[in-house]
């Protein structure tokens, strides 16, 4: 797992990380709650892919909750494909609709993904058919902008909080082709406050211009989905 993991977790929530990730056995997607905090912490584990995040927080907003907070890490494996170990703490639009999260809303998360990993069904396609109508509401604009440190590409984004918003960042991020190293999203307030470390799909750094060309990317693709 990437330094940033280790940062962010104790010796303990790594241990328990390891085991969900070692019950994956062959699985194509393995689904676990973790903890219970403002919402269910659910980890979900399976190989890196191109557009893997995205798919995921489809998968998840399709299967109607929100995404409160989230963390996604690509992690290596000696001689085998890398795995995509991602963090998320969902809620249900309404505090009053349907109960705690259960195994049964984690099969349908899984059954969904899936679904979007054979190319069975598309991520717009599903979040389409699942999303709801949004009013439209007085908010302060989208922000898109890498912050300015020496050798890492981070990129952050702020936007009104909707239904599928993360999808559409990570599907954004997938067109520009650009590698998510790893990403933390959080959301405060309606706001979704997203930091996303970036590299060139081997592994390179950005370059300035790719910075620019990746954020312009991203920033008409939130201002689309905000319509």
């Amino acid at each position: 797992m990437p330094p940033s993991y280790r940062r962010a977790h104790g010796w303990a929530a790594i241990q328990e990380h390891a085991a969900i990730v070692e019950r994956r056995g062959q699985t194509m997607v393995h689904i676990e709650i973790w903890r219970v905090r403002r919402g269910t912490v659910i980890v979900i584990v399976s190989d890196d892919r191109t557009g893997g995040l995205a798919m995921m927080s489809a998968a998840i907003a399709a299967s109607g909750f929100d995404i409160v907070m989230g963390e996604a890490y690509r992690r290596a494996r000696e001689g085998q494909s890398a795995e995509a170990v991602a963090l998320f703490e969902l809620q249900r639009p309404s505090e009053d609709e349907g109960g705690p999260i259960t195994g049964d809303d984690l099969t349908s998360i899984a059954g969904a993904l899936e679904s979007l990993f054979q190319g069975e069904t598309h991520a717009e396609k599903l979040l389409q058919r699942h999303a709801p109508t949004l009013p439209p509401g007085a908010q302060a604009p989208s922000e898109v902008t890498f912050a300015d440190e020496d050798a890492a590409a981070i990129l952050l984004v702020e936007a009104r909080d909707r239904p599928g918003l993360l999808a559409t960042i990570t599907a954004a991020l997938t067109e520009a082709s650009a590698c998510i190293v790893d990403s933390e999203i959080v959301t405060v307030d309606g706001r979704a406050r997203d930091r996303f470390q970036l590299t060139e799909a081997g592994g390179e750094p950005l370059s300035g211009s790719r910075r620019e060309a990746i954020a312009r990317t991203v920033s008409t693709a939130v201002e689309r989905s905000g319509t």
